[in-house]
């Protein structure tokens, strides 16, 4: 694996040396930039293309959870929250941090939270290679169309027909949502609906809505409606994305 690396934004310098010390004594061969607030941790991942941000919840400027929302959703390292308040987890993993750290936390703890950052990264290493060669295969009478699953943004279920939704096409097949849920890659497709299925790498954002539903838009600009039904396996996806 390249020299990895690592944002860590805390506007208390004990806490970044500390963090600095535990990578030490993990034997992390990595770059590291430091922040001490959410405008410079901001700067920091718009130039560079972190693997791995701890991140403080409380920063001067900007929040962590500003610094989430304002950052550029096509490119997001393994977030790991850092913080002495515990409240703020739920709202951490809805923004797909990979691990929360309540201070203060000992080496055993940041070992198992820079554990689960890199499992995150090799994950998404792995399957970057693999989708490039997955594809779908669609029949029209005489015609087969040969779909990359890089391209398909969603399945729409209409009826007795599924709409397969790209960015340049959409595609109406007469077979079963269900059907597509089954035959699909788990870690690439997510029911998030009981009328579709998305493609977790087109997420660009995901907003929480009073009565426990999401919605989702698309980085092609489309929303879509999450149900509070698939609450849990949302959050889980993008946990490990």
């Amino acid at each position: 694996m390249p020299l990895l690396k690592i944002i860590i934004a805390d506007d208390e310098p004990d806490a970044r040396k500390l963090i600095l010390l535990y990578l030490k004594e993990a034997g992390i061969s990595c770059q590291t930039f430091e922040a001490n607030d959410g405008n410079a941790t901001l700067d920091l991942l718009k130039k560079e293309n972190a693997d791995i941000l701890f991140l403080d919840m409380k920063m001067p400027e900007l929040s962590g959870m500003n610094v989430l929302q304002l950052r550029d959703k096509n490119s997001m390292p393994a977030t790991i929250f850092t913080t002495a308040y515990d409240e703020y987890a739920l709202k951490a993993f809805d923004a797909d941090a990979v691990d929360y750290l309540l201070k203060p936390f000992d080496q055993k703890r940041f070992s198992k939270a820079l554990k689960k950052a890199m499992g995150y990264i090799a994950y998404t290493e792995l399957n970057i290679e693999k989708e490039k060669f997955k594809v779908l295969s669609i029949k029209n009478g005489s015609r087969t169309s040969v779909i990359g699953f890089q391209d398909i943004e969603y399945f729409l279920s209409e009826g007795p027909y599924v709409r397969v939704v790209t960015r340049t096409r959409n595609y109406l097949i007469q077979k079963p949502l269900y059907r597509f849920e089954e035959e699909l890659p788990a870690h690439i497709f997510l029911r998030v609906h009981r009328s579709c299925i998305v493609n977790i790498s087109h997420i660009g954002e995901v907003k929480s809505l009073l009565n426990g539903d999401y919605t989702i838009s698309l980085k092609g600009g489309e929303e879509i409606r999450a149900s509070r039904t698939y609450r849990e396996n949302l959050r889980s996806a993008l946990g490990r994305l």
